[in-house]
């Protein structure tokens, strides 16, 4: 889900724990809180979830906001879910995760902060991807053959899958 307000742009990536109609159910209620919190600094909003999700299946989450007055990126995540920064086709920086599942083992998230320029990549990756897209990552060309290439090449057939990517392509 990506929220919008002027200058500010939030990204949310969101892995219900297993499959089928309960994993979805927790990321439907989890999607809806975040679009209702959308203000919220993503310590609330994480703390805002884990709350909401209490009795139902949990979810990995992770979140990224973009200040583009700043130039500036922060993320946090919690559970499976891998994110990279890309700068001149390369991985400069890496999303930190902390252990756990949102409505059912959290100890709140650990925020880090980088840089942004113009042509930068974020990548975002669920647990349906193998890890090894970061060993022979291509992040040189357009930015749908880089997403769709590490869906068609580390995707796990077995498990749902999602690689959200981002590009600044100018600044304000």
């Amino acid at each position: 889900m990506l929220l919008r307000d002027g200058a500010h742009i939030r990204i949310y990536v969101v892995d219900g724990m297993g499959s089928g109609a309960e994993a979805n159910t927790a990321a439907d209620t989890t999607l809806a809180h975040l679009r209702e919190a959308g203000g919220y600094d993503m310590e609330i909003a994480f703390d805002q979830v884990h709350a909401a999700l209490r009795g139902i299946r949990g979810v990995a989450l992770a979140a990224a906001q973009i200040d583009l007055e700043q130039m500036m990126l922060s993320w946090s995540a919690v559970g499976d879910i891998d994110g990279v920064l890309v700068r001149n086709g390369r991985i400069s920086g890496s999303l930190i995760q902390k252990s756990g599942t949102l409505g059912l083992i959290y100890d709140g998230i650990r925020l880090t902060s980088a840089p942004l320029r113009v042509d930068d990549v974020i990548l975002l990756t669920t647990d349906g991807i193998s890890r090894n897209y970061r060993s022979d990552l291509d992040a040189t060309g357009p930015l749908s053959d880089i997403t769709s290439g590490i869906l068609r090449h580390h995707g796990r057939p077995t498990d749902d899958r999602l690689v959200l990517g981002l590009k600044v392509v100018a600044a304000p």
